[in-house]
C-alpha cells in the first residue's frame, strides 16, 4: 500500500504556532525536516508518495497525516494544509498589456526609472521621456531651471502623458499643467510627490474630493533635515562667525564657547522631521520640549520629550527656549504662526531654524529683531517668497545663514523616495491599499 503525503510549504511563523511542530531550527537554509513521520510496518518496502505545493516564502515543509493509518488500513485523521493567498494575476488586459500606466513627469534618474520599471512586473507600463522633462541643475532636481520651456510638440505629448496616467511620480509644477484642476489627468488614480509639504499644491488643484490618493516623500527628509539643524545649532553655539572673523585676521587667540548639553530645544512640530530632530539633540544632552497637538505627557515622555506645548504656549517658550526648530508643515492653522509676539520674546542667547516653510514665519519681523541681535542667530533654510528676493535685509545679517531650500536634498533622495513609490505601486496593484505610506490627510492638508 502506498503511504502517501501531502506537504505545503509555509513560514516560520506558521510552523511554530502548529501543535505538531518540534523544535524551531535556528537559521534558514538549514535542511528541512518532515515532521509527524509516520509509522513503519508491512508497508516498510512500499513506495512513498510527497506532493509538495511550493508558495514563494520560506524553506520549511509540514506534512498532513498519512492518508491511512498504515496499521489499521482505516483513514486517519487529516490536518488540512494551510492555504496562502495566491500572488494576484498580472493587471493586464485581453490582450496581455498592463492595465495601468505610471508617468514619470518630474526629473528622475535612468537607475532609478529602471529599478521602477523592474518592479513593475508587467503590471504597470512606466512610461519615462527624458526630452519631455527639464534639465537638472543637481541631484534630485525635480523642477529644473527657472524659464525653461517644452516646444509646442513637446507640451502636446506631456500634456497626452498627463492625460493617459493612471499613476503619477509627482506633481510637475502648476505652471506646466494644463489646467489648474484635475482636469488635466482624468485617468489618475495615484501620485507619488517627492516632497512632504504638497498641501499647498493638493489645495490649488482642488485635489480634494476628486478620488485621486496621494502619497508623500514625507520621512525622506527626516535625517538630511535633522542634520543641518545640528549644524546650525552648533555653530551658533561654539560661535563660528568668531572663528570666522579671527581667522580673516590672522589672530590666534583663546576663546571659550558653549556647548548642547542641558540646553533647552523647542521643536515646533512633533512629526517625522520634529522626531528626529529630538532624537538627535537628545543624543547631545539637550532637553526636548515639543509642540503638539495630540500628544499626551505619557507619550510624550515614552519618545524621550521632556515637556510638550501647544500652540497658545509660543510666546512662553520662545523665552524659555535656547533654540527653537520650526518643523511644522504650511497650513492655514500655521501661517504666520510664528508671529511678532512670538520673535520679540527670544532672547539674545536664542538660535531659531526653520525647516518648515516661509510662510510660518513673520519675516519682515523676524529681519528687524535679528538686526537688534533677538535672536541671537537664525539658519533659514526656507524663504516666504522664494527665491529669496535681492533686497531682502536678511541677506546682509551676519547672524543669518541662508541655505536655498536645500537642507533636505542629498545625493540618496531620489533612491529613498523611488523606495516609496516601488512599494505603494505594488499595493495599489494587488489592492492593498490599507498598507500605502506616506498618504495625504485631505482633511489636515500635511
Amino acid at each position: 500500500m502506498d503511504n502517501e503525503f501531502s506537504c505545503t510549504l509555509v513560514d516560520r511563523a506558521q510552523l511554530a504556532s502548529h501543535p505538531r511542530a518540534g523544535p524551531m531550527p535556528h537559521a534558514i537554509g538549514r535542511r528541512p525536516r518532515l515532521l509527524g513521520k509516520p509509522r513503519r510496518t508491512q508497508a516498510r518496502r512500499s513506495r512513498r508518495k510527497i506532493s509538495l505545493s511550493f508558495h514563494d516564502g520560506p524553506i520549511f515543509f509540514f506534512p498532513r497525516h498519512p492518508r491511512r493509518n498504515l496499521r489499521t488500513n482505516q483513514p486517519a485523521q487529516t490536518i488540512a494544509p494551510r492555504r496562502f493567498e495566491q500572488p494576484p494575476a498580472p493587471a493586464s488586459d485581453d490582450q496581455g498589456r498592463p492595465m495601468f500606466k505610471a508617468f514619470i513627469s518630474t526629473p528622475l534618474e535612468d537607475a532609478q526609472v529602471a529599478r521602477i520599471r523592474a518592479a513593475a512586473a508587467g503590471d504597470v507600463e512606466v512610461i519615462f521621456e527624458p526630452d519631455l522633462l527639464p534639465p537638472t541643475r543637481y541631484v534630485a532636481d525635480h523642477k529644473g531651471p527657472d524659464g525653461w520651456e517644452r516646444t509646442a510638440e513637446q507640451k502636446h505629448r506631456f500634456h497626452a502623458r498627463l492625460a493617459e496616467a493612471d499613476f503619477l511620480w509627482d506633481l510637475p509644477p502648476l505652471h506646466m499643467l494644463p489646467a489648474q484642476d484635475m482636469s488635466f489627468a482624468p485617468n489618475l488614480k495615484w501620485v507619488q510627490t517627492t516632497s512632504s509639504g504638497v498641501g499647498p499644491m493638493v489645495e490649488a488643484l482642488n485635489m480634494k474630493g476628486s478620488g485621486v490618493t496621494v502619497t508623500t516623500a514625507r520621512g525622506v527628509h527626516a535625517v538630511p533635515l535633522a542634520e543641518f539643524t545640528l549644524m546650525a545649532l552648533l555653530m551658533h553655539f561654539k560661535d563660528v562667525r568668531h572663528l570666522r572673523r579671527q581667522q580673516a585676521a590672522h589672530r590666534w587667540e583663546r576663546y571659550c564657547g558653549d556647548g548642547l548639553e542641558g540646553k533647552l530645544v523647542a521643536i515646533v512640530g512633533a512629526g517625522e522631521v520634529g522626531r528626529r530632530v529630538a532624537e538627535i539633540c537628545k543624543f547631545h544632552g539637550m532637553r526636548i520640549a515639543a509642540m503638539s497637538r495630540s500628544l499626551t505627557t505619557a507619550a510624550a515622555a515614552k519618545l524621550g520629550y521632556d515637556e510638550i506645548f501647544r500652540t497658545s504656549d509660543l510666546t512662553e517658550i520662545a523665552g524659555r527656549a535656547d533654540a527653537m526648530v520650526l518643523c511644522v508643515p504650511h497650513t492655514r492653522e500655521t501661517e504666520g504662526m510664528i508671529s511678532r509676539e512670538v520673535i520679540a520674546a527670544m532672547r539674545p542667547e536664542t538660535v531659531l531654524v526653520n525647516i518648515a516653510r516661509g510662510q510660518v514665519v513673520d519675516e519682515a519681523a523676524l529681519a528687524e529683531a535679528l538686526a537688534q541681535g533677538r535672536p541671537g542667530f537664525a539658519a533659514l533654510d526656507v524663504a516666504a517668497v522664494e527665491p529669496l528676493p535681492a533686497t531682502s535685509p536678511l541677506w546682509d545679517l551676519d547672524n543669518v545663514l541662508i541655505s536655498p531650500h536645500s537642507a533636505s536634498t542629498v545625493q540618496r533622495e531620489n533612491a529613498l523616495i523611488a523606495d516609496l513609490f516601488i512599494h505603494n505601486m505594488r499595493c495599489l496593484v494587488e489592492g492593498r491599499t490599507g498598507e500605502l505610506r506616506n498618504a495625504f490627510d485631505m482633511d489636515g492638508m500635511y
